[in-house]
């Protein structure tokens, strides 16, 4: 039948391949014109997350804004949530974020421009414009996307899109989101890229 006569030329030509080189007209090898593509793979730096604990003991750091000055030069730019979440059980000395630990945040927070820090839609940078933003990947912990800084996902975006020749907003997203630790590109994480 068809089918055992096709495996039997396949097994064939497995076992005896013939290999023919096309010569142009003037008789010498014809020359390829592809080129092979090489991938450069990177990766984004990891996240490094201040050691709280050990910054509060040191001597020149002597109230809360000179603390939050400190992990903002290891972190920036910084969710204030996240911030919370690490200054909780160190300087608060509690055990979860309350509406009593808020506004004791809110009133420590009165006075951070005169330490260099900018607040701006939930996130706190240094005013130091020698300092470029780019994005972290996940490091000492990984961050949900509502905690990253919309100008390092930008970075971040920027970063990919000069490593590909093209993409598309889904593709982008999506690399994004791998880099960022996701795997699954729900609404509220296309959201945030969108913000």
């Amino acid at each position: 039948n068809e089918q055992t006569r096709l495996l039997k030329a396949v097994k064939v030509a497995i076992k005896n391949p013939t290999k023919k080189v096309i010569l142009p007209t003037d008789g010498l090898p014809a020359k390829s014109f592809e080129k092979i593509a090489v991938e450069t793979s990177f990766k984004f730096p990891q996240y490094k997350q201040a050691n709280v604990k050990r910054l509060w003991k040191k001597a020149e750091i002597n109230n809360f804004m000179s603390l939050v000055r400190a992990i903002l030069e290891i972190e920036a730019p910084l969710s204030e949530e996240l911030l919370l979440k690490e200054l909780i059980k160190v300087y608060f000395q509690r055990e979860n974020v309350t509406d009593y630990v808020r506004q004791d945040y809110m009133n420590e927070m009165h006075n951070y421009s005169h330490y260099g820090i900018i607040r701006k839609k939930g996130f706190l940078y240094l005013n130091d414009s020698t300092r470029k933003i780019q994005f972290r990947g996940p490091g000492d912990i990984t961050r949900d996307v509502s905690q990253i800084a919309p100008e390092e996902l930008a970075a971040g975006m920027l970063a990919i899109l000069q490593q590909n020749v093209s993409a598309d907003k889904n593709g982008l997203y999506h690399s994004l989101a791998l880099q960022c630790g996701i795997s699954r590109v729900s609404q509220s994480v296309i959201d945030c890229f969108n913000s």
